[in-house]
């Protein structure tokens, strides 16, 4: 009997060492995986060409609504009819002599065209290279010339631009795009008389803004009627795991933008990673899609992950602020930024029912745990029951990489790694990783990271560091911490710091403390010269309208928060009352402009 206890007491006290032991190590843990889903909603093959992929994919939903250009009944392509369409812009290239590693430049903002160029060109491997529509012809002309591209597809808006250089170029062709080319009447009318109302509204809006007219140059031809042109193909481009195949710019709102590459399969690891998220990604349901397809939160985590779904993608080429308010009660799931929730909060009067939608993503900027729980209050009074999920990530990740959990959201976080994916936190000095509530720079580990800054390998190694025991990691730039269930918050930008004398201020934390009064809108704290401490924190204000008329006593209000809640040295030097913040084409504050006008301010020279 001694004998049978001393054993079995062994025996436990061997299961105790073998049990896991915390360390407190994010990478080690992982604890946010009790927040993906049981079952994954689907699987993917992510060996291929996102071409393949996207086809595979949607071969039992080919006639499921794809597409719906914007937001009018009727105006739909079904999966067969995108691929069909796409297969045919495949093969105008193929017979037009665009081959397999050429680069094509895509210079458009939201529609039909962005889908069929993506999964046209990708088709026959051909490289899809997305630059903002709203840059100089100078920057056109550089994109052209480093790839010699020959092919351009250019939206109208672009096109006098475009012209001004297009003559020094080796251009053969430019695919001009408007609107109107998308308008399928005959399908509209079949649906519903009524949304010939819309149609005609539309119309009326293009006469009074109407778009740059087609130049009578050969090389212009319309987009839709070179399709036409097609003798259709059966190539299709082979299969190389680290090929590029995508080329997208950086925001540049900290620094000078970059042309960044990307492969089939890190596009494919991008998309699949949402098969274990708790979105309800589920056939049939419509995504409305704000972002560009310069910018990988739209080209990616909006059209490729709702085309890959089998989801109805809503598109327009009119992203402007107000896009959830007209797109109200049409989508299920928004990829919005904070810009749209602020407007569609501000005009809530405007709406007497919010009950459709399930998931509101918020991603690209920042948006304050006080924001999305005044915005969700606001909205769920008219019977909405979808939460803001913040997001972040960035496009060297191809869009998002960390999200709240849809059954699990948290305001003020930025949620959680994607599926598959880890995040965790180092000291941006020794690069050792930080434990679970330490603050350091938050970064990602991936299978859809970027391949290179394209020339740049020095700010490649930057940004993509190999660790000391060999694993890679992409640094984000953005200071953080995690908390133990895997939850991360935003405290800084490494670029956006404020060093003043000796002292690091993080602008975040300014800008946190004067959101704390009521009356203040919007607010960006940037860094100005100074002739003491070499540069000091300035704040720009928007007030709220109905607050306006009392600009004095609010900065009083707003100086004594700062003194309050902040250390003396990140107390701002400067405060500035302006009409709105300025945003980039990308949706995101822009500090650099900012940061100008501050310098301006501070020098007396405005």
């Amino acid at each position: 009997m001694l004998l049978y206890f001393i054993f079995h007491k062994m025996m436990r006290m061997e299961e105790n060492t073998m049990k896991k032991v915390s360390t407190g190590y994010p990478s080690v843990e992982k604890p946010w995986k009790k927040y993906y889903r049981e079952t994954e909603l689907r699987q993917f093959n992510v060996n291929q060409t996102l071409y393949q992929m996207l086809w595979e994919a949607n071969q039992d939903n080919l006639d499921a609504p794809a597409l719906n250009f914007l937001g009018i009944e009727g105006n739909t392509w079904t999966y067969k009819e995108l691929f069909h369409q796409a297969n045919c812009l495949a093969g105008a290239f193929r017979k037009n002599g665009v081959k397999e590693g050429d680069t094509v430049l895509v210079i458009t903002i939201s529609g039909p065209e962005e889908a069929l160029c993506l999964l046209a060109l990708n088709r026959i491997g051909v490289v899809s290279k997305w630059i903002d529509i709203t840059v100089y012809s100078k920057k056109m002309d550089e994109a052209i010339q480093k790839d010699g591209c020959e092919y351009v597809v250019c939206f109208a808006l672009a096109i006098p631009r475009l012209v001004e250089i297009l003559d020094h170029t080796r251009v053969k062709k430019v695919l001009y795009v408007d609107p109107s080319q998308f308008i399928r009447l005959p399908e509209i009318l079949k649906k519903s008389p009524k949304n010939l109302k819309e149609v005609m509204a539309l119309k009326k809006k293009d006469k009074e803004e109407p778009l740059p007219a087609m130049p009578m140059d050969p090389r212009f031809i319309e987009f839709t009627k070179f399709i036409k042109e097609s003798e259709g193909t059966s190539f299709t481009a082979s299969y190389v795991k680290d090929l590029p195949v995508l080329k997208i710019q950086s925001s540049g709102t900290t620094g000078k933008p970059k042309v960044i590459t990307h492969s089939n399969y890190a596009i494919n690891c991008s998309i699949a990673k949402f098969r274990g998220m708790d979105l309800p990604l589920y056939p049939g349901y419509a995504l409305l899609k704000t972002a560009p397809g310069w910018v990988a939160y739209g080209l990616i985590n909006a059209l490729g992950v709702g085309l890959a779904f089998g989801l109805e993608v809503l598109t327009t080429p009119v992203l402007k602020e107000d896009i959830l308010l007209r797109f109200n009660q049409k989508y299920d799931i928004a990829d919005g930024v904070p810009l749209h929730y602020r407007y569609l909060y501000e005009h809530i009067n405007e709406i007497q029912d919010m009950s459709r939608p399930l998931a509101l993503i918020s991603g690209g900027d920042k948006i304050s745990k006080g924001e999305i729980e005044t915005f969700t209050k606001a909205f769920s009074a008219l019977g909405c029951k979808a939460p803001i999920l913040n997001s972040a990530g960035s496009n060297e990740v191809l869009g998002a990489a960390v999200m709240n959990p849809l059954l699990s959201n948290r305001p003020g976080s930025i949620g959680i790694p994607l599926y598959g994916d880890c995040a965790s936190i180092f000291d941006p000095d020794t690069m050792e990783e930080m434990q679970c509530g330490e603050e350091g720079e938050i970064c990602y580990q991936t299978e859809a990271a970027f391949l290179e800054y394209e020339d740049n390998e020095e700010m490649t190694k930057e940004i993509k560091k190999i660790h000391k025991d060999g694993s890679t990691w992409i640094h984000s730039k953005d200071l953080g911490y995690m908390d133990s269930d895997g939850f991360i918050y935003l405290a800084g930008r490494i670029s956006r710091v404020i060093t003043v004398g000796a002292f690091k201020i993080s602008a975040n934390q300014i800008e946190e403390a004067v959101q704390i009064c009521k009356e203040v809108k919007e607010c960006v704290a940037v860094a100005v010269p100074d002739a003491e401490y070499g540069e000091v924190p300035m704040v720009f204000l928007v007030l709220e309208e109905k607050e306006k008329g009392k600009p004095e006593e609010i900065l009083e209000k707003v100086k004594s928060i700062c003194k309050r809640e902040l250390k003396e040295k990140a107390v701002p030097k400067y405060f500035e009352i302006i009409d709105s913040i300025p945003y980039t084409s990308n949706n995101k504050q822009n500090f650099r402009l900012l940061e100008e006008m501050g310098k301006g301010i501070v020098d007396g020279g405005v």
